[in-house]
């Protein structure tokens, strides 16, 4: 069974991919398939277009839900395709690594990846305290004033 960060990817994609199923094709059959092994753990969610229905991802939504499982899915260190089948409808399949492949990474993600969340969140902590550091008309004491002639 994975744990840690397999773990809560496998869970977020399986979780996000049958929310679109839901929300994109109603009553579409479904199936869902988790495989955990030494070198891989694999999700998928195939969805099959109900009959009488648009094709799968016929000008619905507007992709950010595909971004975001490719981005759980590269948090461990996977990958994630998806997109329409042969027989018209959807699938999303991640890599994800498995027992061996999650216990010798060192880091689950890019030094540059990490990087980068860290100093979205001081950031996104730093953001309200903005107003106090604008300096504001008259609020120093030594100003002097210029004025245009």
């Amino acid at each position: 069974m994975p744990d840690g960060a397999v773990a809560d990817a496998a869970y977020g994609i399986a979780r996000e991919a049958l929310t679109n199923v839901a929300r994109h094709s109603p009553g579409a059959a479904t199936t869902v398939t988790c495989l955990y092994g030494d070198t891989c753990t694999g999700v998928s969610v195939t969805s099959a277009r109900p009959a009488g229905s648009v094709a799968h991802g016929a000008g619905l939504g507007s992709g950010r839900g595909q971004g975001f499982l490719r981005s759980r899915a590269r948090e461990p260190g996977g990958t994630l395709p998806s997109g329409p089948t042969a027989e018209s409808g959807w699938e999303v399949r991640a890599t994800l690594p498995g027992r061996t492949a999650a216990a010798s990474a060192g880091r689950s993600a890019p030094y540059t990846y990490r990087l980068a969340q860290v100093v979205t969140a001081a950031g996104l902590v730093l953001q309200p305290l903005l107003p106090l550091l604008v300096d504001r008309e008259g609020t120093a004491s030594n100003a002097q004033r210029v004025t245009a002639p």
